[in-house]
């Protein structure tokens, strides 16, 4: 009697290796590669090519499954676009159990996207913003230039000026012109 549970608990742990790579959540493949590679030598028993569960997890499962339960999930970028055609329901998930079906809706979807971002690209609405922050730097560049352009050309002035008053006013109005140069579109 004892001989038969014992056997009847042997049977209970050999899995095949399909079964025993779905309990661990990783394809058969990667089972066949780790009996093959050696990973599982004492839990696979080579006359029925069935994986003894509680040795092969002690050998190779269990730093498996410990390593599936630490991934965590990627963060999504949230798109730049502010109208898109793309909702939660269509962003990738980790783990996944998806139709072909709805794999073919988020593969029309994805293309509707990209298709709508060239169109914008090529009407001239879309730009990069690497290239805003360079047009940025450079127009800040030339409005640094020519505010501190503006001692060098009026100090000789503001040094015969009369008196306070007519100093203040030279610069003001230099500074003034600075200005009114830097208002105009600037050729970058």
């Amino acid at each position: 009697m004892k001989n038969v549970k014992r056997n009847i608990a042997n049977e209970a742990e050999k899995l095949s290796m399909r079964k025993y790579a779905l309990m661990l959540g990783v394809s058969h493949t990667a089972v066949a590669k780790a009996v093959k590679s050696g990973y599982i030598e004492k839990g696979f028993n080579k006359e029925t090519k069935k994986i003894i569960v509680a040795i092969a997890n002690n050998e190779w499962g269990n730093a498996i499954k410990e390593k599936n339960n630490n991934v965590e999930n990627p963060n999504i970028e949230e798109s730049l676009l502010t109208e898109t055609l793309l909702s939660e329901k269509d962003l990738p998930q980790v783990r996944t159990d998806i139709t072909f079906s709805e794999a073919r809706r988020r593969k029309e979807i994805y293309n509707a996207e990209i298709a709508r971002i060239t169109a914008y690209k090529e009407q001239g609405l879309y730009v990069e913003k690497e290239q805003v922050f360079m047009q940025l730097f450079e127009y800040g560049k030339q409005i640094r230039i020519a505010l501190q352009s503006v001692p060098d050309r009026i100090i000789d002035n503001v040094m015969i000026a009369k008196n306070r008053h007519e100093g203040h006013q030279l610069i003001t109005e230099a500074i003034n012109e600075a200005l009114e140069q830097l208002s105009k579109p600037p050729r970058l």
